[in-house]
């Protein structure tokens, strides 16, 4: 078995990536360049993880505390790099768990896989959760009400596992348009409170240096306080973006698109993103009211570019969360699908199946027994 992939110029073709793996190209390589970066990107969405997470950077750390999501994007810029590496390398579907099966062992890939399974699991359920509870039912004048919620999160979930089963192609172009929509709006709000806060005057750049309702908070700097726990925005937003090599059988020249994908789609929401906290920040004109503020970007939105502009943010952000939750659901198929076809997922024939299911010849991961967990060529 070929347990890694030096470069593309191994095989003939992309397909060359996975018979080099040990396995038969059954997906169809339908995306491109920039449709690859569309899934990192979505996964990440600055948008979502500012508008979910700012409120916690105002009340633990206060205004000031957006700086150190210039740490944080540091160093998951350094991770992407990492993980880029590994995509590089080894350009099939499952990631983590392909990556640790050949570069360890398939005991460490197992629970490697699993371990990725339950975040991504997990993580699909809290995002529709939020795109119900701070997004979708404010737009639409809901009482807030957590019932309510939930039975909008099932019937989202429903939406998106239909949409995946349907097509990739599909899938990518909702994709592309809530990503294309998320870098619009993150430029055009930012451009849009500077002109307004330089109009009214209602907003100060000495927000950025404030501490607001934290002032005189004890423990401020200590290792786990106040300023530190502002990191959660930057840790909490650029994750994910590892997601594009959980389609790399699915991409254009994969050894190149990946991982550029990879890194370029972390570099874009991290400079993205500080731009977006500056300007909001700035536009805050009382920072008791809004640090009290369920949600403070909309909030600060209402208060500078009035009502309409703030449902507008709501719509966006709802498209936003959307394709964040299909992109979170597709990646975590394609991580069944990848453990599936080596047996080691429950209902493992089925879930590995493209079409009609062909098995032909077989081979092991380095250190399992034969018939234990074997890698089939499709």
């Amino acid at each position: 078995m070929a347990a890694v992939v030096e470069s593309s110029s191994d095989a003939p073709g992309d397909a060359g990536a996975v018979e080099a793996g040990g396995y038969r190209q059954e997906l169809k390589r339908t995306l491109g360049s920039f449709q690859v970066f569309a899934i990192s990107f979505a996964f990440i969405s600055v948008a979502v993880g500012i508008f979910a997470t700012f409120d916690e950077v105002l009340v633990t750390a206060g205004p000031v505390g957006i700086w150190l999501w210039i740490v944080a994007a540091v160093g998951q810029t350094l991770v992407a790099l990492v993980v880029a590496q590994f995509a590089a390398r080894i350009p099939l579907s499952g990631s983590s768990y392909q990556w640790a099966s050949r570069l360890a062992n398939p005991k460490i890939g197992w629970w490697f896989g699993w371990l990725t399974f339950c975040y991504l699991a997990i993580g699909v359920v809290a995002v529709d959760n939020a795109l119900a509870s701070q997004a979708f039912m404010p737009l639409a004048g809901i009482t807030p009400d957590e019932d309510t919620a939930r039975l909008i999160t099932l019937v989202v979930l429903l939406i998106q596992t239909v949409l995946a089963v349907a097509s990739t192609r599909l899938v990518s172009l909702i994709n592309t348009v809530a990503v294309g929509l998320e870098l619009a709006l993150v430029v055009v709000v930012a451009i849009a409170l500077v002109i307004a806060v330089a109009v009214t005057g209602d907003g100060a750049v000495g927000n950025l240096t404030s501490r607001g309702v934290v002032e005189h908070a004890p423990d401020y700097f200590a290792v786990g306080g106040g300023l530190m726990l502002a990191m959660i925005t930057g840790l909490a937003t650029l994750v994910g973006f590892d997601s594009a090599a959980n389609l790399a059988e699915e991409a254009k020249d994969p050894f190149r698109t990946v991982p550029r994908a990879i890194v370029g789609s972390v570099v874009a929401a991290g400079v993205l993103g500080m731009l977006f906290l500056i300007t909001l920040t700035i536009a805050i004109d009382d920072i008791p009211r809004i640090s009290a503020n369920g949600s403070p970007v909309a909030a600060i939105m209402r208060d500078q570019l009035g009502p309409s502009m703030e449902r507008t943010l709501l719509v966006a952000i709802t498209i936003a969360f959307f394709g964040a939750g299909l992109v979170v659901m597709v990646a975590s198929s394609r991580l069944v699908f990848a453990m599936s076809r080596d047996g080691r997922f429950p209902a493992h024939r089925q879930a590995a199946a493209v079409g009609r299911p062909r098995f032909s010849h077989g081979y092991r991961l380095r250190g399992q027994e034969p018939d234990q967990g074997r890698c089939h060529s499709r």
